[in-house]
């Protein structure tokens, strides 16, 4: 039987013969019969890594082109420009998918009067009305976002892009998305009249360092009248009949967004003609602080005094008031337990503890809406009832030997309390209790307390005011003092709700309220997370109150008096004219971050210190005394 082997016969012997043939051959000979064959070989293989590296390529570039492929979807721009709460914004591109919900994002920078610039990214939820708009709401939150909140809100220009993006109807497939670059959008929230005038005051000082004199805001900017010879505007090349149309990146419609931010160069925006460009004119601003600190030398010069700060805090003594109140917390705190210390923020028995947990809940509610009493009641009538139970407290505590003079001391003390907080509403310009929250950041820094020295004495003016009167007492109960606890009584009670309501003030007024760093402060849980932040900031400021009545000897209302008006009221009197004199007269809002940042660094630094003192006090051993304040 014939197979395929039998055919191939001939080709098998010819082969052998071959190999036969070059085995015979002389060394030369098989040499140059090898070559072509490993040419042959080597052009073969070449071929075929040539074929793989083509197919490689061409599988690389599918992949290329299919990410490459252009999107379904194309954004174009934003309008209207110029938006303020309750306008409806509307994102104008092509290919958006009708009644689907839409997901816009706005990125980039944020220019406003007399501050640096800073990097946005802000979300939203918007709705497609047609194949080719988006709309969505320009809400409270939003313009938070963009202008800054309560009495530090300001007109803001925004540059960036704008993203418009839609959830992909396959499972795990990346979402539809298209961008817009170039986008500007002005928001201007509304300010109060002082405010305006006090920016449009700032405008006007700028105009004149510029040597600019200016008429009225047309659809070009601000026309320009008249340049003065040798000033700063003329040097840049700046003539009459120009028209300023930005001024450090922000969109100028009037004379107050003309305020400088605290550099040596800005960059006007100036259009010549009618139909000319903007062209950037740069503008040196040397001189014009007038002795104050350039903004770009400031966190150099805060790292510098923090670091003296810390030398001296953390090393030099005390002084004696201060070393001796260390020595005696320190004394205090051998063998109190956490549960003692509990105790004596709340009381004892249920009682007490469910007092406690009313009195938070009802301060708390403050946080949940603009107004509990009044929209200008909820600040004065919080503060009368912390007075009216610090005073009733130290009446009582007399038990009828001179009790309505320790009452009028007490009232003496406690009106220090309300002067600095009547300072610090001339100072704010509001009296709302809502509206001074709103006016404060979240972060420490952006406390009143830490943004004005003056407003930083203004709270411990306050506090101590408070601490003051408690430290109230008969000179029959001072002279039987021991350090065994005192009973419970009536007195005791009102005077522990007395501090928790003023704590409550003084959170809300210096210390941030019950601001969260959130937008949606609308939302049901952002207010009742606020509420929380609220009534543990109470409970921290009224422990330090007591910690600080702890620390210091008990006085009778002769010494306590002189204290009260010969040191509390000038410093709350002369804390509060600085503070005027300050938002009056003052310095930009740009050193209002970093003062904050030194603020609450040095406030660390003395707790840091105290902790440290009194551990040490602890630690050491004093001798058996009858009472701490021998």
């Amino acid at each position: 039987m014939m197979t395929a082997n039998t055919f191939d016969m001939p080709r098998r012997i010819a082969h052998s013969a071959e190999k036969s043939s070059v085995s015979c051959r002389s060394p030369i000979g098989q040499a140059r019969g090898s070559l072509p064959r490993l040419v042959g070989w080597g052009q073969e293989h070449m071929r075929s890594a040539t074929y793989v590296l083509l197919i490689l390529l061409a599988t690389w570039l599918t992949g290329c082109v299919r990410d490459r492929t252009p999107a379904l979807i194309e954004v174009t721009d934003i309008s209207p420009h110029e938006v303020e709460v309750g306008d409806k914004l509307e994102v104008r591109g092509s290919g958006f998918p009708q009644g689907r919900p839409a997901h816009v994002t706005l990125r980039g920078l944020v220019f406003q009067p007399g501050r640096a610039s800073r990097r946005l990214e802000v979300e939203a939820d918007g709705i497609v009305t047609a194949p080719d708009r988006v709309e969505l709401a320009f809400t409270a939150g939003l313009e938070a976002k963009l202008c800054g909140r309560g009495l530090s809100a300001a007109h803001a220009t925004f540059r960036g892009e704008v993203e418009v993006a839609f959830a992909s109807t396959v499972r795990g497939a990346p979402p539809l998305a298209g961008t817009a670059h170039g986008i500007e959008l002005d928001a201007r929230p509304p300010a109060r009249a002082e405010v305006e005038a006090e920016r449009e005051r700032e405008g006007r000082r700028v105009l004149a360092f510029l040597g600019v004199t200016v008429g009225a805001v047309s659809a070009r900017g601000i026309e320009v009248t008249e340049v003065k010879a040798g000033s700063p505007a003329d040097a840049a090349g700046i003539v009459a009949t120009d028209a300023i149309t930005l001024m450090d990146g922000v969109r100028v419609g009037q004379v107050g967004d003309m305020a400088g931010t605290g550099s040596r160069f800005v960059e006007l925006g100036v259009r010549r003609g009618d139909g000319g460009a903007e062209d950037i004119r740069t503008v040196s601003m040397i001189g014009f602080e007038q002795g104050r600190v350039p903004y770009e030398m400031l966190p150099a010069l805060a790292i510098i005094v923090l670091a003296l700060a810390a030398v001296w805090i953390l090393l030099r003594r005390a002084p004696t008031k201060l070393d001796r109140v260390e020595r005696v917390l320190g004394w205090k705190a051998k063998g109190v337990s956490l549960a003692e210390i509990a105790r004596a923020q709340v009381g004892r028995g249920p009682a007490a503890i469910g007092a406690a947990v009313a009195v938070s809940a009802l301060l708390g509610t403050f946080a949940l809406g603009p107004h509990v009493i009044g929209r200008e009641l909820d600040l004065p009538v919080l503060s009368f009832v912390a007075v009216a139970l610090v005073v009733t407290a130290r009446v009582l505590s007399a038990r009828g030997h001179g009790s309505l003079r320790h009452g009028a001391v007490g009232f003496v003390a406690m009106l220090v309390y309300l002067i600095a907080l009547a300072l610090v509403v001339g100072a704010a310009g509001a009296i709302s209790l809502s509206e001074l929250v709103r006016s404060q950041g979240a972060a420490p820094w952006e406390w009143n307390a830490s943004r004005s020295p003056a407003l930083a004495l203004l709270a411990f003016a306050a506090g101590s005011s408070v601490v003051a009167a408690m430290r109230l007492t008969p000179e029959r109960a001072l002279a039987a003092l021991t350090h065994d606890r005192a009973p419970e009584g009536v007195s005791h009670t009102l005077e522990r709700f007395g501090v928790w309501v003023a704590s409550a003030v003084l959170v809300a007024v210096f210390l941030g309220g019950w601001r969260l760093p959130t937008t949606d402060n609308a939302a049901l849980g952002a207010q009742l997370a606020g509420g929380a932040c609220f009534v543990a900031k109470i409970w921290v400021v009224a422990g330090v109150l007591r910690l600080a009545r702890a620390g210091l000897a008990p006085l009778e209302a002769r010494p306590l008096l002189r204290l009260t008006l010969l040191k509390l009221l000038p410093l709350a009197m002369a804390s509060g004219a600085a503070g005027i004199a300050l938002r009056r007269f003052g310095t930009s809002i740009l050193y209002e971050g970093p003062a904050g940042a030194v603020v609450v660094s040095l406030v660390a630094l003395v707790a840091l210190r105290l902790v440290v003192r009194v551990q040490e006090a602890v630690r050491a051993v004093e001798p058996r005394r009858a009472s701490p304040f021998v």
